[in-house]
């Protein structure tokens, strides 16, 4: 017995370029995470403990949300972008990339968005 379903929508493929920024936001969230535990054990750094476990949060949500192809995940990612530039410039430690890779993702995210929910 054969059983068609004519009312199930079909959902977009992810576009490749989605999937993979997706992939990397969830590497870069573990990998802040780690750092944030590595600053608390190893040298009791309480400041770079809480910049690494929010950067590591962020990151982790946004490349779930990209993952779900939602469209507040690239308008974090473009918020979370624009602070850490600031911090970035505050710091002195601003350079090129800085603004080119954020930039890079931020555009994708944005040519992507109409295919977000």
């Amino acid at each position: 017995m054969l059983f068609i379903m004519k009312d199930v929508p079909n959902k977009p493929k992810r576009p490749f370029l989605i999937t993979l920024m997706s992939i990397l936001s969830v590497y870069a969230g573990l990998r802040f995470l780690y750092q944030a535990f590595l600053a608390l054990i190893v040298a009791f750094d309480i400041s770079n403990m809480i910049r690494f476990t929010v950067g590591g949060i962020v990151f982790l949500s946004v490349g779930i949300g990209l993952w779900l192809m939602k469209k507040w995940a690239v308008h974090l990612y473009a918020l979370f972008a624009i602070v850490n530039l600031i911090v970035l410039l505050l710091v002195g430690k601003f350079d090129v990339w800085s603004v080119v890779i954020p930039g890079i993702v931020v555009v994708i995210g944005y040519i992507q968005f109409s295919k977000m929910s």
